[in-house]
């Protein structure tokens, strides 16, 4: 995906995607030899990105990681070409002496299978010794780059046009005009063949000089006239690739709209789902408890829960409709349904407290809704069902800019001891804590930036003179 990228021109993008899959690599606790191939191509990959925004250095720097990872574990399938890259950046940077040594070792590596880096390492070495102004070794070098070429001219009519064209500076330079001519035309011939038209417009450059210089300013003149439109050509060319790219660009975008699109219904849904879960859950506890009061013969205090949980459960119904609710609403739920279970069920056996941090009363924030409900519903039934002074204190406060933290304390008789009440009690034991579980997929659906393990954390408080510890659960919401 971040060579596809670059291909288009989306230079960040790929950038971006080449070091997520580099650092994947990195990992690993083991690197099979395989997959050091695999991130020799991605330094190769950073290194054309460093090319094409023309940061030859840092271009430098991720060819000779790559080198030294295909060198330390025998990996010269693509050497070669790493050791033309490497020298390529040295000579962008006018460390000519580095640069013909890579180009060297690019040419101890090469076989039938990559002619073609055989010659461009001759091509390469040559122009940096025509730029050391040893033209005669330079011409030498040409030539053995172009023999190489020439074994495929049909596939190789560019770099056979440019080492022409090189060739025609050089005699230039060394007052050769006939020759200089005959190779910049020969230059023309190629490059027209394959549509070169940077080569086109350097060789009707280097053309004019040389008629200029011989006193033709006619032809001089024709050829500037004929370099004009090779350049007016480069640019409708180069417009019609950037809106080839921005059109590609848009698709992309496009297309991935379209897929977190089809992400947030699927998460929408999946939410949904988890929340139409959450009221049967809820139903049952609350009718087990109106039965227990029937069971009983405790018909008067059966048909005031009853009323009261009626309301609750409208609200309730109402709530698992709406994927988020006003923190307001959220905190008026949780007072209702804990002032039920104090009045009524546990008649005064159990105090509660709702402390709001003042940094959340003076903003509206929305959260899921019915997300904290289960949590204390959890510590009544199985923490504070068999206290005689049972306290529950809930606090709101914010975490950070896109979070709030919950916790809910309770003083009953811990994790442990709630383990072996549930075991003791058939009562206990109807007591599903299935909405925690779905709570908590809630949570981990509807959070990017925290772990799944991080979002709920149960912890025993210290123990007692009675000998209980409670429990306190942390919970993080995402706003």
């Amino acid at each position: 995906e971040g060579y596809l990228n670059y291909k288009t021109s989306q230079n960040t993008a790929a950038f971006g995607l080449l070091l997520d899959a580099l650092q994947q690599f990195e990992d690993l606790t083991e690197i099979s030899t395989k997959e050091y191939y695999f991130i020799s191509i991605i330094h190769s990959g950073l290194g054309l990105i460093h090319d094409k925004e023309q940061n030859p250095s840092k271009s430098k720097e991720s060819y000779i990681q790559a080198i030294d990872i295909c060198t330390k574990h025998e990996l010269k399938t693509r050497l070669v070409w790493y050791y033309l890259s490497a020298g390529s950046a040295f000579a962008m940077l006018e460390d000519t002496t580095e640069a013909i040594s890579y180009f060297k070792k690019a040419l101890q590596f090469t076989n039938d299978q990559n002619k073609n880096a055989r010659a461009a390492a001759f091509a390469n070495w040559g122009h940096c010794l025509f730029n050391m102004k040893l033209s005669d070794r330079a011409l030498e070098l040409y030539d053995k780059a172009e023999a190489v070429y020439l074994l495929d001219p049909e596939n190789n009519s560019g770099n056979l046009a440019r080492i022409q064209q090189w060739k025609g500076i050089l005699y230039t330079q060394a007052n050769d005009y006939a020759n200089a001519s005959g190779h910049f035309q020969k230059a023309f011939e190629l490059a027209k063949k394959g549509n070169e038209l940077v080569i086109l417009a350097n060789v009707s450059e280097a053309s004019a000089k040389l008629y200029a210089d011989n006193g033709h300013y006619k032809i001089a003149y024709e050829y500037l006239v004929q370099k004009s439109e090779y350049e007016e050509a480069i640019k409708e060319k180069s417009n019609s690739t950037i809106i080839r790219e921005l059109s590609i660009k848009y698709s992309s975008e496009k297309k991935k709209k379209e897929i977190q699109f089809l992400e947030y219904q699927a998460k929408a849904l999946q939410l949904r789902a988890l929340r139409a879960q959450m009221n049967p859950h809820f139903l049952f506890n609350a009718l087990n408890s109106i039965q227990n009061f029937i069971a009983h013969n405790n018909q008067d205090d059966a048909s005031k829960y009853l009323s009261s949980f009626a309301k609750l459960i409208r609200k309730s119904l109402d709530y698992s409709e709406l994927e988020t609710i006003s923190l307001t609403k959220e905190i008026s739920f949780l007072e209702d349904y804990l002032y039920i279970n104090k009045h009524l069920r546990f008649r005064d056996r159990l105090d509660y407290a709702i402390h709001v941090s003042p940094k959340l009363k003076d903003e509206y924030f929305e959260i899921p809704s019915m997300i904290v409900q289960p949590y204390v519903e959890n510590a009544i039934e199985h923490g504070l069902r068999s206290l005689d002074a049972g306290m529950i204190l809930v606090k709101f406060d914010l975490y950070d800019d896109d979070t709030i933290r919950c916790t809910i304390s309770d003083n009953g008789v811990g994790r442990l001891n709630a383990a072996e009440n549930k075991n003791k009690d058939p009562e206990l034991q109807l007591h599903k804590s299935k909405g925690t579980q779905i709570t908590l997929d809630r949570l981990s659906n509807l959070s990017s930036k925290h772990q799944r393990e991080d979002l709920v954390r149960i912890d025993d408080n210290e123990l007692s003179d009675n000998g209980n510890c409670g429990t306190k659960v942390t919970v993080l919401i995402p706003l």
